[in-house]
Protein backbone atom coordinates (compact mmCIF):
# COMPACT_ATOMS: atom_id res chain seq x y z
CA UNK A 1 0.00 0.00 0.00
CA UNK A 2 1.31 3.57 -1.27
CA UNK A 3 0.47 5.91 1.24
CA UNK A 4 2.30 9.09 1.09
CA UNK A 5 0.51 9.86 4.76
CA UNK A 6 0.14 7.81 7.91
CA UNK A 7 -3.69 6.60 8.78
CA UNK A 8 -5.87 8.69 11.19
CA UNK A 9 -5.23 6.82 14.59
CA UNK A 10 -7.53 4.64 15.98
CA UNK A 11 -10.15 5.54 18.37
CA UNK A 12 -8.98 4.75 22.23
CA UNK A 13 -11.62 2.33 22.80
CA UNK A 14 -11.39 0.32 20.08
CA UNK A 15 -10.48 -3.28 20.82
CA UNK A 16 -6.71 -3.75 19.10
CA UNK A 17 -4.35 -5.18 21.22
CA UNK A 18 -0.69 -4.90 21.36
CA UNK A 19 0.94 -8.67 20.25
CA UNK A 20 4.16 -9.62 21.74
CA UNK A 21 6.87 -8.90 19.50
CA UNK A 22 10.22 -10.98 19.24
CA UNK A 23 12.70 -7.73 19.43
CA UNK A 24 15.40 -10.39 19.73
CA UNK A 25 15.21 -11.87 16.16
CA UNK A 26 16.70 -9.18 14.47
CA UNK A 27 19.72 -10.00 16.21
CA UNK A 28 20.10 -13.73 15.16
CA UNK A 29 18.25 -13.90 11.83
CA UNK A 30 19.97 -11.21 10.41
CA UNK A 31 23.70 -12.33 10.86
CA UNK A 32 22.47 -16.20 9.80
CA UNK A 33 20.11 -14.52 6.49
CA UNK A 34 23.67 -12.95 5.80
CA UNK A 35 26.43 -15.44 6.39
CA UNK A 36 24.56 -18.89 7.77
CA UNK A 37 26.45 -18.08 10.94
CA UNK A 38 25.41 -16.64 14.61
CA UNK A 39 28.09 -15.69 16.57
CA UNK A 40 28.01 -15.54 20.57
CA UNK A 41 28.18 -11.31 19.98
CA UNK A 42 24.87 -12.10 17.81
CA UNK A 43 23.14 -13.96 20.79
CA UNK A 44 24.29 -11.28 23.31
CA UNK A 45 22.90 -8.62 21.45
CA UNK A 46 19.69 -10.52 21.34
CA UNK A 47 20.02 -11.05 25.16
CA UNK A 48 20.36 -7.18 25.16
CA UNK A 49 17.06 -6.71 23.21
CA UNK A 50 15.28 -8.45 25.61
CA UNK A 51 17.03 -10.11 28.82
CA UNK A 52 14.19 -12.43 29.50
CA UNK A 53 16.12 -14.81 27.35
CA UNK A 54 19.25 -15.63 29.25
CA UNK A 55 17.48 -16.64 31.80
CA UNK A 56 15.51 -18.90 29.45
CA UNK A 57 18.63 -19.99 27.64
CA UNK A 58 20.39 -20.98 30.77
CA UNK A 59 17.49 -23.09 32.09
CA UNK A 60 17.31 -24.80 28.79
CA UNK A 61 20.52 -25.99 28.62
CA UNK A 62 21.16 -26.92 32.62
CA UNK A 63 18.05 -29.34 32.09
CA UNK A 64 20.60 -31.61 30.65
CA UNK A 65 23.77 -31.03 32.84
CA UNK A 66 24.18 -32.46 36.24
CA UNK A 67 26.70 -29.22 37.22
CA UNK A 68 24.54 -26.05 36.22
CA UNK A 69 26.01 -22.99 34.26
CA UNK A 70 25.22 -19.73 35.89
CA UNK A 71 26.40 -17.18 33.22
CA UNK A 72 25.69 -16.42 29.11
CA UNK A 73 28.82 -16.86 27.70
CA UNK A 74 30.27 -20.14 28.67
CA UNK A 75 26.86 -21.71 28.36
CA UNK A 76 27.14 -20.47 24.78
CA UNK A 77 30.70 -21.38 24.28
CA UNK A 78 29.62 -25.07 25.22
CA UNK A 79 26.22 -25.95 22.72
CA UNK A 80 27.94 -23.29 19.83
CA UNK A 81 26.21 -19.53 19.45
CA UNK A 82 24.25 -21.36 16.01
CA UNK A 83 22.67 -23.58 18.33
CA UNK A 84 21.97 -20.45 20.77
CA UNK A 85 20.77 -18.45 18.46
CA UNK A 86 18.06 -21.51 17.23
CA UNK A 87 17.17 -21.24 21.03
CA UNK A 88 16.45 -17.54 20.83
CA UNK A 89 14.21 -17.62 17.61
CA UNK A 90 12.16 -20.70 19.94
CA UNK A 91 11.97 -18.76 23.72
CA UNK A 92 11.10 -15.23 21.59
CA UNK A 93 8.32 -16.56 19.85
CA UNK A 94 7.40 -18.71 22.30
CA UNK A 95 5.16 -15.95 23.67
CA UNK A 96 3.18 -16.31 20.01
CA UNK A 97 2.00 -20.10 21.15
CA UNK A 98 -1.84 -19.23 22.41
CA UNK A 99 -2.18 -17.80 18.94
CA UNK A 100 -0.33 -20.59 16.98
CA UNK A 101 -2.73 -22.90 18.86
CA UNK A 102 -5.89 -21.05 18.23
CA UNK A 103 -8.12 -20.50 14.91
CA UNK A 104 -5.55 -18.37 13.31
CA UNK A 105 -2.39 -20.38 13.59
CA UNK A 106 -2.10 -21.35 10.07
CA UNK A 107 -2.77 -17.55 8.77
CA UNK A 108 -0.09 -16.95 11.62
CA UNK A 109 2.26 -19.39 10.37
CA UNK A 110 2.02 -17.88 6.85
CA UNK A 111 2.78 -14.48 7.87
CA UNK A 112 6.07 -15.52 10.18
CA UNK A 113 7.44 -16.69 6.61
CA UNK A 114 6.13 -13.82 4.43
CA UNK A 115 7.87 -11.51 7.51
CA UNK A 116 10.97 -13.42 7.64
CA UNK A 117 11.50 -13.43 3.44
CA UNK A 118 10.87 -10.18 3.40
CA UNK A 119 13.44 -8.94 6.05
CA UNK A 120 15.42 -11.51 4.80
CA UNK A 121 15.14 -9.52 1.35
CA UNK A 122 15.18 -6.21 2.69
CA UNK A 123 18.83 -6.80 3.94
CA UNK A 124 19.74 -8.44 1.01
CA UNK A 125 18.88 -5.50 -1.26
CA UNK A 126 20.24 -3.41 0.83
CA UNK A 127 23.41 -4.94 0.88
CA UNK A 128 26.48 -2.56 -0.36
CA UNK A 129 23.52 0.47 0.31
CA UNK A 130 24.05 3.42 3.07
CA UNK A 131 20.47 2.94 4.32
CA UNK A 132 21.32 0.35 6.83
CA UNK A 133 21.37 -3.28 5.22
CA UNK A 134 24.66 -4.22 6.91
CA UNK A 135 25.92 -3.46 10.75
CA UNK A 136 26.92 0.14 11.58
CA UNK A 137 30.52 1.47 10.93
CA UNK A 138 31.40 -1.16 8.30
CA UNK A 139 31.24 -4.33 10.84
CA UNK A 140 31.96 -7.71 9.48
CA UNK A 141 28.58 -9.74 8.95
CA UNK A 142 30.01 -12.89 8.61
CA UNK A 143 31.83 -13.00 12.02
CA UNK A 144 28.71 -11.49 13.68
CA UNK A 145 31.22 -8.56 15.12
CA UNK A 146 29.76 -5.63 16.89
CA UNK A 147 30.01 -1.98 16.90
CA UNK A 148 31.97 -0.72 20.29
CA UNK A 149 30.28 1.87 20.40
CA UNK A 150 27.42 0.60 21.33
CA UNK A 151 25.78 1.17 24.73
CA UNK A 152 24.60 -2.50 26.12
CA UNK A 153 21.90 -2.22 28.82
CA UNK A 154 22.76 -4.59 31.54
CA UNK A 155 21.65 -7.72 31.80
CA UNK A 156 19.65 -7.52 35.07
CA UNK A 157 17.80 -4.74 33.75
CA UNK A 158 13.78 -4.85 33.90
CA UNK A 159 12.00 -6.14 30.78
CA UNK A 160 11.32 -4.06 28.28
CA UNK A 161 7.43 -2.64 28.22
CA UNK A 162 5.93 -2.86 24.87
CA UNK A 163 6.04 0.71 24.98
CA UNK A 164 9.76 1.55 25.58
CA UNK A 165 10.94 -0.08 22.23
CA UNK A 166 12.48 2.79 20.18
CA UNK A 167 15.47 2.96 22.43
CA UNK A 168 15.88 -0.29 20.96
CA UNK A 169 16.65 1.01 17.72
CA UNK A 170 19.90 2.18 18.78
CA UNK A 171 20.96 -0.97 19.28
CA UNK A 172 20.23 -2.90 16.67
CA UNK A 173 22.96 -4.31 14.93
CA UNK A 174 20.58 -5.28 11.86
CA UNK A 175 18.20 -2.19 11.04
CA UNK A 176 17.80 -2.99 7.45
CA UNK A 177 16.36 -6.84 8.68
CA UNK A 178 14.25 -5.44 11.38
CA UNK A 179 12.61 -2.58 8.65
CA UNK A 180 12.02 -5.93 6.97
CA UNK A 181 10.45 -8.17 10.02
CA UNK A 182 8.11 -5.52 11.07
CA UNK A 183 6.41 -5.25 7.47
CA UNK A 184 3.50 -7.17 8.61
CA UNK A 185 2.51 -5.38 12.11
CA UNK A 186 -1.08 -4.71 11.15
CA UNK A 187 -1.93 -7.63 9.95
CA UNK A 188 -0.52 -9.32 13.33
CA UNK A 189 -2.53 -6.99 15.48
CA UNK A 190 -5.52 -7.69 13.66
CA UNK A 191 -4.19 -11.53 14.24
CA UNK A 192 -3.85 -11.03 18.09
CA UNK A 193 -6.71 -9.05 18.31
CA UNK A 194 -9.91 -10.52 16.24
CA UNK A 195 -7.89 -14.35 15.75
CA UNK A 196 -11.36 -16.06 15.00
CA UNK A 197 -12.27 -13.48 12.37
CA UNK A 198 -9.01 -13.10 11.05
CA UNK A 199 -9.03 -16.45 10.60
CA UNK A 200 -12.29 -16.32 8.50
CA UNK A 201 -11.24 -13.43 6.49
CA UNK A 202 -7.91 -14.63 5.76
CA UNK A 203 -8.69 -18.59 5.01
CA UNK A 204 -7.26 -20.09 2.27
CA UNK A 205 -10.18 -22.15 1.63
CA UNK A 206 -12.86 -19.10 1.41
CA UNK A 207 -14.57 -19.34 -2.04
CA UNK A 208 -14.76 -15.74 -2.64
CA UNK A 209 -11.13 -14.67 -2.30
CA UNK A 210 -10.28 -13.89 -5.76
CA UNK A 211 -14.04 -12.26 -6.49
CA UNK A 212 -13.87 -9.29 -8.73
CA UNK A 213 -11.87 -6.04 -7.72
CA UNK A 214 -12.70 -6.35 -4.14
CA UNK A 215 -9.93 -4.39 -2.15
CA UNK A 216 -8.77 -5.81 0.60
CA UNK A 217 -8.73 -3.29 2.72
CA UNK A 218 -12.25 -2.29 2.42
CA UNK A 219 -13.18 -6.20 3.37
CA UNK A 220 -10.13 -5.75 6.23
CA UNK A 221 -12.46 -2.88 7.41
CA UNK A 222 -15.50 -4.57 7.30
CA UNK A 223 -14.45 -7.50 9.24
CA UNK A 224 -12.50 -5.53 11.79
CA UNK A 225 -13.35 -1.92 11.78
CA UNK A 226 -10.60 -0.98 10.56
CA UNK A 227 -7.48 -2.43 8.16
CA UNK A 228 -3.94 -3.39 8.49
CA UNK A 229 -2.57 -0.22 7.84
CA UNK A 230 -4.81 2.08 10.12
CA UNK A 231 -3.81 -1.07 12.72
CA UNK A 232 -0.12 -0.85 12.41
CA UNK A 233 -0.06 3.05 12.48
CA UNK A 234 -1.97 2.53 15.99
CA UNK A 235 0.28 0.16 17.11
CA UNK A 236 3.86 2.04 16.02
CA UNK A 237 2.32 5.12 17.97
CA UNK A 238 1.08 2.85 20.79
CA UNK A 239 4.67 1.14 20.94
CA UNK A 240 6.22 4.34 20.38
CA UNK A 241 8.10 2.90 17.59
CA UNK A 242 11.11 4.70 16.42
CA UNK A 243 10.34 6.46 12.75
CA UNK A 244 12.38 3.75 10.35
CA UNK A 245 10.16 1.04 12.17
CA UNK A 246 7.22 3.22 11.88
CA UNK A 247 7.34 4.10 8.35
CA UNK A 248 8.33 -0.03 7.11
CA UNK A 249 5.31 -1.11 9.37
CA UNK A 250 3.10 0.85 7.47
CA UNK A 251 4.51 1.21 4.21
CA UNK A 252 4.55 4.70 4.17
CA UNK A 253 6.24 6.12 1.51
CA UNK A 254 8.96 9.19 0.99
CA UNK A 255 9.45 11.83 -1.68
CA UNK A 256 12.69 9.66 -3.05
CA UNK A 257 14.03 6.23 -2.51
CA UNK A 258 17.32 7.70 -1.05
CA UNK A 259 15.43 9.57 1.92
CA UNK A 260 15.44 6.09 3.60
CA UNK A 261 17.17 3.26 1.65
CA UNK A 262 15.58 0.50 4.68
CA UNK A 263 11.71 1.93 3.94
CA UNK A 264 11.55 1.60 0.32
CA UNK A 265 14.01 -1.89 0.70
CA UNK A 266 11.10 -3.16 3.02
CA UNK A 267 8.28 -1.90 0.98
CA UNK A 268 10.12 -3.30 -2.32
CA UNK A 269 10.74 -6.64 -0.57
CA UNK A 270 7.06 -7.14 0.57
CA UNK A 271 5.95 -6.75 -2.90
CA UNK A 272 8.81 -8.92 -4.05
CA UNK A 273 8.08 -11.92 -1.73
CA UNK A 274 4.70 -12.34 -3.09
CA UNK A 275 5.53 -13.01 -6.30
CA UNK A 276 8.31 -15.98 -5.45
CA UNK A 277 6.19 -18.97 -3.72
CA UNK A 278 2.76 -18.80 -2.46
CA UNK A 279 4.55 -19.91 1.50
CA UNK A 280 5.83 -16.55 0.67
CA UNK A 281 3.55 -14.74 -0.17
CA UNK A 282 1.72 -13.62 3.62
CA UNK A 283 -2.05 -13.41 4.14
CA UNK A 284 -4.47 -11.05 2.33
CA UNK A 285 -8.17 -10.79 2.33
CA UNK A 286 -7.67 -11.75 -1.53
CA UNK A 287 -5.51 -13.33 -3.20
CA UNK A 288 -2.09 -12.96 -1.86
CA UNK A 289 0.52 -13.66 -4.92
CA UNK A 290 0.89 -11.10 -7.79
CA UNK A 291 2.67 -12.16 -11.30
CA UNK A 292 5.57 -10.96 -12.33
CA UNK A 293 4.03 -8.18 -14.62
CA UNK A 294 1.97 -6.70 -12.17
CA UNK A 295 4.96 -6.52 -9.80
CA UNK A 296 7.49 -4.77 -12.65
CA UNK A 297 4.73 -2.47 -12.78
CA UNK A 298 4.78 -1.03 -9.07
CA UNK A 299 5.17 1.83 -8.53
CA UNK A 300 7.61 0.71 -5.32
CA UNK A 301 9.38 -1.44 -8.03
CA UNK A 302 9.85 1.52 -10.58
CA UNK A 303 11.37 3.91 -7.90
CA UNK A 304 13.73 1.21 -6.82
CA UNK A 305 14.99 0.61 -10.10
CA UNK A 306 15.47 4.50 -11.13
CA UNK A 307 19.10 3.96 -9.62
CA UNK A 308 20.44 1.65 -13.15
CA UNK A 309 23.30 -0.08 -11.01
CA UNK A 310 20.56 -2.06 -8.75
CA UNK A 311 19.88 -5.86 -10.66
CA UNK A 312 16.78 -6.83 -12.61
CA UNK A 313 13.91 -8.15 -10.75
CA UNK A 314 14.21 -11.36 -12.32
CA UNK A 315 18.10 -11.62 -10.91
CA UNK A 316 17.01 -10.24 -7.39
CA UNK A 317 13.86 -12.70 -7.54
CA UNK A 318 16.02 -16.04 -8.70
CA UNK A 319 19.06 -15.19 -6.87
CA UNK A 320 16.90 -14.77 -3.09
CA UNK A 321 14.54 -17.82 -3.58
CA UNK A 322 17.13 -20.15 -4.62
CA UNK A 323 19.41 -19.25 -1.68
CA UNK A 324 17.12 -18.33 0.78
CA UNK A 325 16.25 -20.41 3.98
CA UNK A 326 13.32 -19.83 6.39
CA UNK A 327 14.75 -20.29 9.79
CA UNK A 328 11.52 -20.33 11.55
CA UNK A 329 10.13 -23.13 9.68
CA UNK A 330 13.42 -25.69 11.32
CA UNK A 331 13.54 -23.42 14.36
CA UNK A 332 9.72 -23.78 15.24
CA UNK A 333 7.15 -26.28 15.35
CA UNK A 334 4.73 -24.34 12.78
CA UNK A 335 1.40 -25.85 12.60
CA UNK A 336 0.91 -27.48 8.97
CA UNK A 337 -2.73 -26.70 9.13
CA UNK A 338 -3.12 -24.95 5.95
CA UNK A 339 -1.70 -25.73 2.43
CA UNK A 340 0.48 -22.81 0.73
CA UNK A 341 -1.58 -23.02 -2.63
CA UNK A 342 -3.15 -20.02 -3.31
Amino acid sequence: MDNVELPSVIENDSDLQVPPLPWALPEVLGPLHESGFAGAEAVSAAVDCDPRLESGILRRINSHLRRPIGELGPAVQMIGPVTAAGLVVELSMRRWRPLRDGPAGPQLTRLIYHSEATAALTQRLLRGSSGGGEPPDGDDPSKGAPDPSRDHPPRDQPEPSPTQSAPMWASFEWKGFAQGLICDLGKLVLLHSYPEKAAALYSQDRTDRGYGNADPQVMEQAAFGCDHVEAAAWAAETLHLPEPLADAATQRRGSTVGENQGVHAARVANLLTKTMAPELAGISATSATRDWETCAEHPAWKAWVEDASRPSLEAVTEEFSKETVLYTRFLLDLPVAESFSD
